[in-house]
């Protein structure tokens, strides 16, 4: 079986061990999401805490001023509890904002604080002028996804 290399899969959403044919990005995506939703809220709780307990420690967020994140969708790993820190570290947060649908492009709006009313399209438009750093995502540990 062929797995990208940082891919954990889920029970009952591996490919066939006769499959030697390397996943395709929409496979992947979608192998991700069955292994994401497949976990009970507490293992994603305990996900979400993994997160936190390797990030916030990192040197890149440790000297980052400036930390762009998400809120989850769709049974993502929940990146709260670091914005949180960021916040708490005097960093400033951002969120991705999408524009001009429908070719959408990805910009971030500058993130003070956590309401109950924050969702998709509330967060108004994006920062212009406001550099974000090197980014970390999913998948990657330097910023940089694997090939």
């Amino acid at each position: 079986m062929h797995c990208h290399p940082c891919v954990a899969v889920a029970p009952g959403t591996a490919r066939a061990m006769t499959d030697t044919a390397p996943l395709t990005r929409p496979q992947l995506r979608r192998l991700l999401r069955d292994a994401r939703r497949a976990l009970s809220p507490a293992e994603q709780r305990r996900a979400a805490r993994g997160l936190y307990r390797q990030l916030a420690q990192h040197p890149l967020f440790r000297r980052a001023r400036h930390i762009a994140l998400y809120l989850p969708n769709d049974s993502e790993i929940d990146p709260r509890l670091l914005l949180r820190e960021a916040q708490r570290r005097g960093k400033h947060t951002y969120l991705p904002v999408l524009h001009a649908w429908p070719r959408t492009r990805m910009a971030f709006q500058r993130f003070e604080h956590e309401s109950a009313t924050t969702g998709p399209g509330q967060l108004g438009r994006a920062a212009a002028g406001h550099g974000i750093g090197q980014g970390v995502v999913p998948g990657t540990l330097n910023g940089r996804r694997k090939a």
